[in-house]
């Protein structure tokens, strides 16, 4: 959607491929003819990514102008339907509100109504119920998930809340310091987990029938971008880190459909297949994907010194490849900072240095 600049990020390399065609290869105006209609997006805080100044009606009919060439007036009665549609009480009322801080309670249904109003193909919610009390973020869920199976389309929710996962997603990727480091179906992933960093996600998450009274916690932080570890970049927070962890990197291998970066699993000889990419998982598919990333690596650059000369390059996001089918909801895992944001379709920009594919 092009919606970070470039420069300053940089694609290294990668593409991204929407229905087949490559949005890095596409220009500022075919990208924006996707936006709304095609691909839309629900951000992590409503209440910044609405502007302050105009009205919340006219926001949201700004992309029904736009993308469904309606008359303002229609727009504006579409806008109300949709408000009315996401639950916001009094609709017509709150069309002729500004996004301050009375109307907070209402900007993540708002941001959802214009995100469902052209009825796109691909929905990308990044964090929608962060900072949500529990009621509201049940019912933020319960509404995407109405709204995505009376409209046939594809999700792709960036989260950190495993929780959230287990009740919507129907596949998963675990993301950590800029890597996939597992692919799976839900039920599989949380069934049994393979990688020892989804593991110890997992163990993190409290449970009624749990006896323990201390929660197990993940030693340690995530790298930073600019200083990732050799090797594999979980080796120094990992319990069944071995030698080999600290030198090389491992690459993706195939359990059963069940893709797994990590040398516990490369080193098992027969039942497992060494594959590069998420291949393995890809041969499973019948149907091309809605969405296809292949290979994305996306760098900022670290200036400093009395100049500001650039001194190198932050990785956020190095080597990573996932699709998503028709109708999925796709679920993108990780702490703060595993560069799950990155990775998400919405940031890449056409106009960068890359090597690689993205389809859609």
């Amino acid at each position: 959607m092009k919606l970070v600049q470039t420069p300053p990020g940089k694609y290294v390399s990668g593409e991204i491929l929407f229905e087949g065609k490559n949005l890095l290869e596409m220009s500022q105006r075919e990208i924006r003819d996707l936006r709304c209609k095609e691909i839309s997006m629900i951000f992590q805080e409503p209440m910044t990514a609405l502007n302050p100044v105009h009205k919340i009606g006219a926001q949201i009919a700004e992309a029904l102008i736009i993308n469904e060439e309606m008359d303002k007036k229609a727009a504006r009665q579409k806008a109300a339907d949709l408000l009315r549609m996401v639950g916001v009480p009094d609709p017509s009322a709150m069309c002729r509100l500004l996004p301050t801080s009375a109307f907070r309670r209402y900007a993540a249904e708002a941001m959802i109504a214009m995100a469902f109003s052209c009825n796109p193909k691909l929905l990308l919610a990044d964090e929608p119920t962060t900072a949500l009390d529990v009621t509201v973020q049940a019912q933020i869920l319960d509404l995407i998930q109405k709204l995505k199976e009376q409209h046939g389309m594809t999700v792709v929710f960036v989260t950190h809340d495993l929780g959230i996962v287990a009740e919507i997603a129907d596949r998963v990727i675990v993301m950590y310091a800029g890597r996939v480091v597992e692919e799976a179906a839900c039920d599989q992933l949380f069934a049994k987990p393979l990688h020892p960093y989804t593991s110890g996600l997992l163990k993190c998450i409290p449970r009624i029938d749990d006896t323990r009274e201390t929660l197990e916690t993940i030693e340690g932080q995530v790298p930073t971008p600019a200083d990732f570890p050799k090797g594999c970049r979980f080796h120094p927070r990992c319990p069944k880190a071995m030698e080999i962890c600290k030198s090389i990197m491992p690459e993706p291998v195939d359990a059963g459909g069940h893709l797994v970066s990590c040398h516990l699993y490369s080193h098992n000889d027969g039942e497992k297949e060494r594959t590069k990419g998420g291949a393995a998982v890809e041969d499973l598919k019948k149907e091309a994907p809605l969405l296809e990333v292949r290979h994305i690596k996306k760098y900022f650059p670290v200036y400093g010194g009395s100049l500001s000369k650039l001194q190198g390059y932050v990785h956020a996001v190095d080597d990573v490849s996932f699709s998503v089918e028709q109708g999925e909801t796709f679920g993108l895992v990780g702490e703060s900072g595993c560069g799950k944001k990155h990775s998400d379709a919405d940031h890449h920009a056409p106009d960068a240095g890359y090597r690689g594919q993205r389809h859609l």
